[in-house]
């Protein structure tokens, strides 16, 4: 699934948002804030734009209103309730939110202040006028909306413009949980961290990776001097404000030989967390460029991994899996597994078809590439013993 495309055209016009709708008949004052799609044209004056998914401009004028929008076809799952960023200048087309989607996130920014070396989403430029464009998209997203998230980039580099976001977030979409993924760095300074508690609470997470319980491990792999310390005191602070954290543990081999002591360090100095996840490695961006340094296969940290999930738990934390499916995890571990890959990235290979619990695996992350495309493997409702139990507790899992 793409969430970017092209229009076939560009003219010489502001980026704007705007709703999908597929009702022709939607009232005169609120078309301007609508895309219509093509194939329920009637009357369509006073739109923002038509939508028709054929990618070819050829023959359309630029002089018509509203304008003809012409889509790729890899674009067309796009319906009613959908919210959607066009900037004509480049001739491009950016899905911000999709009503049928559990995995919606505002990205306001790129940059960063660290530089993980498998970060997924590296430093794509400067665009002056995106964070204004999420601003204006909040208004037009579901209200109904569960969960929203806010990434980056480092989002907390944008300081007071993010405390602004949230709380434009929380006058619009009071019932929505927003969930930041912060490396926590900046929330040292403690007003900071009141700040976003404010303007969040009670419907505000903050996820936060922490990469080893050493200071010159964890420094190495977020690629900055001083992050361990930074990021830890930034984790107090937000306990301090109220602010629940989650913790981000991504599984890569740097850190496998202190898995174990990472866990028993997460459980004596930060206990406080409400949720600690232990994640797969995403094969994308910066990680594509040091993959052979990053990449360990789960059967090398299926006993630690196991270990460690076993130990926090103990202690009444808690505790999920994500990004690697079942079939590569100790069964005692399925019930904490979650289906974590968001949906426009989230692929299942073949040999999936067969298994008995896929409809509760989280998959894989796209397939090209990816070294567990080809070593997954079916699992099977008649298991006996211990994994029989296993796959029958399941759907008590995240």
């Amino acid at each position: 699934m793409k969430l970017f495309g092209h229009l076939g055209e560009e003219w010489d016009a502001s980026s704007f948002v705007a709703r999908v709708t597929c009702h022709p008949d939607l009232p005169h004052v609120v078309r301007a804030h609508h895309v219509l799609v093509a194939s329920t044209m009637g009357d369509c004056e006073g739109f923002a734009g038509v939508l028709k998914f054929d990618g070819n401009s050829e023959g359309a004028s630029s002089d018509c209103s509203p304008r003809i929008l012409h889509l790729e076809p890899s674009l067309s799952y796009l319906t009613e309730g959908d919210v959607i960023r066009i900037k004509p200048r480049a001739g491009e087309i950016e899905v911000l939110f999709r009503r049928q989607s559990r995995h919606n996130c505002l990205v306001p920014t790129t940059r960063c202040n660290a530089s993980c070396q498998m970060c997924a989403q590296p430093f794509t430029g400067h665009d002056s006028e995106h964070l204004r464009d999420l601003m204006r998209a909040i208004p037009l997203i579901d209200p109904s909306t569960e969960t929203l998230g806010i990434s980056g980039g480092e989002p907390t580099l944008l300081g007071r413009r993010l405390v602004d976001l949230v709380r434009y977030v929380r006058v619009f979409l009071p019932k929505t949980r927003v969930e930041i993924l912060s490396n926590a760095i900046l929330f040292k300074h403690f007003r900071f961290a009141q700040d976003i508690a404010q303007a969040g609470m009670p419907n505000l997470s903050i996820g936060v990776p922490i990469h080893a319980d050493s200071p010159e491990i964890h420094d190495r792999i977020a690629g900055r001097k001083g992050a361990f310390d930074d990021t830890i005191l930034g984790l107090l602070n937000l306990q301090r404000a109220g602010v629940p954290v989650e913790l981000r543990v991504i599984l890569q081999k740097p850190i496998l030989h202190r898995l174990t002591a990472l866990g028993e360090f997460i459980a004596r100095n930060l206990c406080f967390a409400s949720h600690v996840a232990i994640m797969g490695l995403e094969r994308a961006g910066r990680a594509n460029t040091v993959w052979d340094d990053l990449w360990a296969d789960p059967k090398d940290f299926r006993q630690p991994l196991a270990a460690t999930v076993t130990r926090l738990l103990q202690l009444h934390m808690n505790v999920s899996v994500y990004n690697l499916p079942l079939c590569m995890l100790d069964p005692s571990l399925w019930a904490v597994a979650c289906q974590s890959i968001s949906d426009w990235k989230n692929e299942f290979p073949e040999q999936c078809s067969a298994c008995a619990a896929r409809h509760r695996c989280c998959g894989l992350f796209r397939l090209e590439g990816n070294p567990l495309a080809l070593t997954v493997r079916p699992i099977s409702s008649d298991r006996g013993g211990g994994e029989t139990s296993a796959f029958y507790s399941l759907e008590c899992g995240c």
